[in-house]
């Protein structure tokens, strides 16, 4: 679809082309052409040549290159890659930006999975997130969750209202990631960055000594392991505010994996302990616009005494009516969402249909709001 004509291209050449064309992922496997991802799309670069093992091996080479860090961290990459045949980094450009890499091994060769990060951290608004972010941003304690699919923009929304806070706040905020991805000024808050393996060497462990830190907020990358979760929990109810993400697909889905994680004999403290924290769940989804970009759907849950109880009985799919009569607090289903940017003539019927958790209640809303018109 994309046409350029360049013999020795480098990987600083593809980021480019990239950055222009508005994708926000890039597949570099030997045996095809450069595959950027852009409104959902996949798209070859036409004009290229089939990318070889050695072509692979090369671009991880000048990937290490740009890594604008001290020995220590290209080392660390290294012997991840060597232990584990896979590997994250951040790597920034003064001429293109940052972009997140991952290095693994497919077929015997060297593969790189590459996503774009937006030069500019974007607005809430810019986001089309809903207006129950800027009540979130102003909580001193709880655990706020954004999910989604992957490559979904989770980690935008999370910089998004770190930037927020950053300007309109005087808090000190603590960030742990694998890698750093967006990088903050600081404004009027001041904010420290520490990165798996090159300033900690564990993410429950960074989360835990973040405490004798005397943070405000606390954003940790994910909430994959029973560890992560209650150090995650226990900061929040040391009085500190936590962001986090999770890849799931909905709200009862999100808590229901959270308290998985846990051996069964745990499971009930944690539902004790999680009703009492989480303040709020925030799914999302890019889906196909009728402007051909990708806009944010979500499914929103705020904390009340209702969800609670929910939550501590394990009656999880009761939480679902909960959501559906309280527009009120700020809560929605995304099906409820769809229907609504239907209705604002942002994306079509099908697309709605489509990306619906329950087409049954879908069809059943859409044919009462068109009774009613």
């Amino acid at each position: 679809m994309y046409v350029y004509n360049i013999d020795m291209v480098k990987i600083i050449d593809i980021l480019s082309i990239a950055r222009e064309n508005n994708a926000y992922h890039i597949q570099l496997i030997a045996g095809y052409k450069p595959v950027f991802r852009i409104n959902g799309e996949n798209n070859e670069l036409e004009g290229f040549e089939t990318l070889t093992a050695n072509d692979s091996e090369q671009y991880f080479r000048e990937c290490l290159e740009i890594v604008s860090c001290s020995s220590i961290k290209k080392d660390y990459i290294i012997q991840q890659f060597e232990n584990h045949k896979n590997t994250n980094f951040s790597i920034e450009s003064k001429d293109v930006g940052r972009f997140r890499i991952n290095v693994h091994i497919q077929k015997q060769t060297i593969a790189l999975s590459i996503r774009v990060i937006p030069l500019d951290i974007p607005s809430p608004e810019q986001l089309n997130l809903p207006q129950l972010i800027y009540e979130l941003c102003e909580l001193e304690q709880g655990l706020i969750v954004v999910t989604g699919p992957s490559c979904h923009g989770k980690t935008t929304t999370i910089a998004a209202m770190i930037n927020m806070i950053n300007r309109n706040q005087n808090k000190h905020i603590i960030t742990i990631e694998d890698p750093i991805e967006f990088v903050y000024e600081n404004m009027s808050s001041y904010i420290q960055q520490r990165e798996l393996g090159i300033d900690c060497n564990s993410i429950s462990s960074a989360l835990k000594n973040s405490l004798q830190q005397n943070p405000d907020i606390i954003f940790v990358g994910e909430l994959n392991s029973p560890e992560v979760i209650e150090a995650a929990i226990n900061a929040s109810q040391a009085g500190h505010l936590v962001l986090s993400t999770i890849c799931t697909n909905d709200v009862v889905q999100t808590i229901d994996h959270i308290i998985s994680l846990f051996p069964s004999n745990e499971q009930s403290k944690i539902r004790q302990q999680l009703s009492g924290t989480l303040a709020a769940v925030i799914c999302q989804r890019l889906v196909p616009s009728l402007a051909l970009t990708r806009i944010l759907t979500t499914e929103v849950l705020r904390t009340n005494y209702s969800v609670q109880s929910i939550i501590k009985s394990g009656q999880l799919q009761d939480l679902y009516k909960i959501i559906e009569t309280s527009i009120q607090e700020g809560m929605h289903l995304f099906s409820q969402d769809l229907m609504s940017m239907v209705h604002k003539q942002m994306i079509s019927f099908q697309t709605a249909i489509k990306y619906c958790n329950d087409k049954n209640y879908f069809e059943k809303i859409a044919h009462e709001l068109l009774k009613d018109n």
